[in-house]
């Protein structure tokens, strides 16, 4: 497992590599911590369009992170945070980041314990939003 402290070796590469395009760390112990240092070099990233982070420990802390690198990233196209327990509170990040990015076209929200709240937020977003044709909710609560 990567886990956060393995995070730190994904985020410093990010931040200098120009070719890679698609990177899946999927169930690998990631937390807040370690996905603040991933978001952090998202935003300085220009290659990477697709990241796959479902089933790691996310929740709503890591969201937030990952929600600031969305509105500046501008060429993340999928992300996959399937399973990640982000909630009402963690999709409110990502809902604001929608209502600026106009890359993203792909997003995975299945079992992440979303409930009428969080689907007020996205609900939001998405009458903003201009360039997000797909995203997936399935099995939330």
């Amino acid at each position: 497992n990567i886990g956060d402290g393995g995070s730190l070796f994904i985020g410093e590469a990010l931040k200098v590599n120009n070719t890679l395009t698609s990177l899946d760390v999927h169930a690998n112990d990631i937390e807040a911590a370690g996905l603040k240092l991933i978001a952090s070099a998202l935003k300085v990233n220009r290659s990477l369009t697709y990241l796959r982070l479902a089933f790691n420990e996310i929740r709503n802390g890591g969201s937030q992170f990952i929600g600031e690198a969305l509105e500046v990233n501008n060429t993340l196209t999928t992300l996959d945070m399937t399973g990640c327990k982000i909630g009402d509170e963690g999709l409110k990040f990502i809902a604001q980041a929608l209502k600026v990015s106009d890359t993203l076209t792909s997003l995975y929200l299945c079992w992440n314990c979303i409930q009428d709240t969080g689907l007020g937020y996205i609900s939001e977003a998405l009458k903003v939003n201009k360039t997000l044709p797909f995203l997936k909710m399935t099995w939330n609560d």
